[in-house]
């Protein structure tokens, strides 16, 4: 990214654990070239637990704020220092797509009234 000054960063809360990689690492790492937040929540997973890893616990989809990816601290963050971007959610795999979005909106939009200036 130093290379492309103009080049900014799409930040995915639930992709990072397909590597098993630390999504909050990731977020610090790039958050000064965020300029989209997609908010993908993942839940545990049993045969994924017993692997050992070190972050991904799971894939399974979930309405955000039901899972285990740090999506809080990342908004949280991300209004506390000024992004005034979208917030994005995806539920592929979700076993009711309406309920997952509804719950998963009203969750947000509780973190926006909690951390919004």
């Amino acid at each position: 990214m130093k290379e492309v000054p103009e080049l900014g960063f799409a930040m995915d809360t639930g992709n990072f654990v397909y590597s098993d990689e630390d999504a909050l690492a990731g977020y610090a790492a790039l958050h000064d070239r965020v300029v989209h937040i997609h908010c993908k929540d993942r839940g545990e997973e049993a045969e994924v637990l017993a692997r050992g890893n070190r972050f991904n616990r799971g894939l399974a989809a979930v309405p955000v704020g039901d899972g285990y990816m740090p999506v809080e601290a990342v908004v949280k963050d991300a209004l506390s220092g000024g992004y005034r971007g979208w917030f994005a959610i995806e539920h592929f795999g979700a076993k009711d797509s309406l309920s997952y979005m509804l719950r998963s909106a009203a969750y947000l939009r509780s973190l926006a009234a909690k951390y919004e200036r």
